[in-house]
């Protein structure tokens, strides 16, 4: 059943994903991996991705395989943390997972934003850690800007400002807070009964 779920997943009469897999251990443990996440109800296409980057790097098929599980088990606490996710959700959860942003914080972007997709949000998080903000502070200043509506055009524009920000010199929070101070006097007010973390002073 689950080879068929396999076949099914990577799409019937589609060239194999794993073509160009070289390695016969590689394909092997990743093909093993692959009905591991057919199983758990999760993507395949992000594991075929790191397994063909893994390949380009000349990685070794062992730390290639454990790169793969990492994988899975950070999009399964994902997709426990979110209940029902879309693979771009998934995907962008575990690279904030990787990225230090906790379980915790991508169940607040949930809750902020239920009936829409978080990928964006979560894209933006993890972009902010990445460039050196403590993963608390920007969880915080995310969860903020969702609850005063910022446009995911307006998030976009943060993640990329403080990077460009951080490229040139200035520190990952003070660039920040910059952005934020800035942003803040386009947007509506928080909505009466909000549970949005208090503003900053």
């Amino acid at each position: 059943m689950i080879t068929l779920l396999l076949a099914l997943t990577m799409g019937t009469g589609q060239p194999d994903p794993l073509l160009g897999v070289r390695d016969p251990q590689l394909r092997t443990l990743a093909q093993t991996e692959l009905r591991a996440a057919v199983q758990k109800g999760l993507p395949t296409a992000p594991l075929i991705a790191k397994t063909l980057e893994g390949q380009l790097k000349q990685a070794p098929a062992p730390r290639i395989a454990m790169a793969l599980k990492a994988l899975t088990a950070r999009m399964e606490l994902v997709k426990t943390k979110l209940g029902s996710a879309t693979e771009p959700e998934l995907v962008a959860g575990a690279d904030a997972l990787a990225a230090g942003v906790s379980p915790d914080a991508l169940a607040a972007l949930r809750r902020m934003w239920p009936e829409r997709s978080i990928a964006l949000p979560i894209g933006v998080l993890t972009e902010l850690v990445t460039r050196g903000v403590e993963p608390k502070l920007a969880t915080r200043e995310v969860i903020n800007l969702l609850n005063r509506r910022a446009t995911p055009q307006q998030l976009i524009q943060l993640g990329y400002d403080v990077s460009n920000d951080v490229r040139r010199g200035q520190g990952a929070h003070a660039a920040l807070d910059v952005r934020v101070r800035g942003l803040m006097g386009s947007l509506l007010p928080a909505p009466a009964g909000s549970t949005a973390i208090p503003a900053r002073p």
